[in-house]
């Protein structure tokens, strides 16, 4: 599963048999995180978590975790999370990676298949979404556009 680009996005990848997680935070730097274990043959379920420092706000810090088989295998920290949002260019793709790849030197872009043989039964988000009204998102993109252009 591959969001954004190595401009800005993420990906959820198996290489050389490990699971892996990697943020590109702008192409300015690159947190990837490796399960321990290789994933086992037949059906797996993998999930990756992340809890934001200070949930809500922008360019925030928070941890990592991969798990398989609802067993933790890997955490790491990302210290910067992008300031708005992933460009739209590249989009979200599931079971290949159709655009500019999130790890530039990263195999997946040249190796064949590119596209998952495997069979992906779900694939589910819970961004447990904060209460945020109409009038506080439109606060919060002032204040962050505000600072911006005051810096």
């Amino acid at each position: 599963m591959a969001e954004g680009s190595f401009l800005g996005g993420f990906s959820l990848y198996v290489e050389e048999g490990r699971l892996k997680h990697t943020y590109s935070f702008l192409g300015l730097k690159l947190d990837t995180i490796t399960s321990r274990d290789e994933l086992p043959k037949g059906k797996v379920n993998v999930r990756y978590e992340f809890t934001a420092d200070k949930p809500g706000e922008f360019a925030t810090s928070g941890t990592s975790r991969l798990f398989i088989n609802g067993k933790q295998e890997a955490e790491g920290k990302i210290e910067h999370t992008v300031p708005l949002r992933f460009t739209a260019y590249a989009g979200m793709d599931i079971g290949t990676d159709n655009g500019l790849p999130v790890v530039p030197k990263l195999g997946y872009a040249k190796l064949l298949p590119k596209y998952f043989k495997g069979t992906i039964e779900k694939v589910e988000f819970d961004l447990n979404p904060q209460k945020l009204s109409t009038e506080d998102l439109q606060r919060m993109y002032l204040e962050r556009f505000a600072g911006a252009v005051r810096n």
